[in-house]
């Protein structure tokens, strides 16, 4: 697909102009946009290609599953709006103003700089955000420090706040989830099984995919418990 975003271009027929790249994927491109009136932010996550699309189809059908079955989470960033009539493709997200764990981190001049309620509290809110998605039926499978955001804190001394993000390689426990909810042309691809178990990040994937066995909610649980000793020890 010929579009690219870029600064200062206004993304086609809105009013939302971009601003910087947030990052990439195998999907495409992570950007920050503002509203030409309002001011407002948000991310949009684009796609170039017609057969990757696929990867922000399955996010939509996993937020749509979350909101029915569980509403909004305050621990689990947004999916507000989408676009897959005619390119360019893109789903639009809450913007967070903060960082990843994993820069957060280093800002602080290093994870022993935290003190330790503070990086409790953040795997605390993140399994928070966990288990509502895994009372909804969906899996996460990328629990990892860039997938952690950390708001920044209204005051000088507030714990942070954290933001479960990207559940673009997620799966739905079993075909009762998507009960009620549109596939966007999904098959049984984005119900657990094997064919998938590699994708994700090693060092955060649990021993069993690496085994080549189908994701579950303790494989979520795995990848944050390494995060907690990332943090802790």
């Amino acid at each position: 697909l010929e579009w690219r975003p870029a600064p200062d271009q206004l993304v086609p027929a809105t009013k939302w102009i971009l601003e910087r790249k947030l990052g990439e994927g195998g999907f495409g491109e992570v950007w920050l946009g503002r509203h030409q009136t309002m001011k407002e932010r948000r991310v949009f996550k684009f796609c170039f290609r017609e057969d990757h699309v696929r990867s922000l189809k399955r996010e939509l059908t996993l937020f749509r599953v979350l909101k029915e079955r569980v509403g909004g989470h305050p621990n689990i960033v947004r999916l507000l709006d989408v676009h897959f009539d005619e390119p360019p493709y893109y789903v639009e997200m809450d913007y967070i103003e903060g960082q990843s764990l994993k820069v957060w981190c280093e800002q602080q001049g290093g994870v022993e700089k935290i003190p330790l309620a503070a990086r409790l509290e953040i795997v605390a809110q993140i399994a928070d955000a966990l288990h509502a998605a895994h009372t909804a039926g969906v899996i996460h499978r990328d629990v990892k420090p860039g997938n952690i955001l950390i708001a920044q804190a209204a005051a000088p001394h507030a714990q942070p706040t954290a933001k479960l993000s990207d559940f673009g390689i997620g799966q739905v426990t079993s075909e009762d989830a998507l009960a009620g909810v549109t596939k966007s042309g999904f098959t049984q691809s984005i119900v657990v099984d094997s064919s998938s178990a590699r994708s994700g990040t090693q060092l955060y994937m649990a021993p069993e995919l690496l085994a080549g066995e189908p994701a579950s909610t303790c494989t979520d649980l795995y990848s944050l418990g390494v995060v907690l000793f990332q943090l802790v020890v």
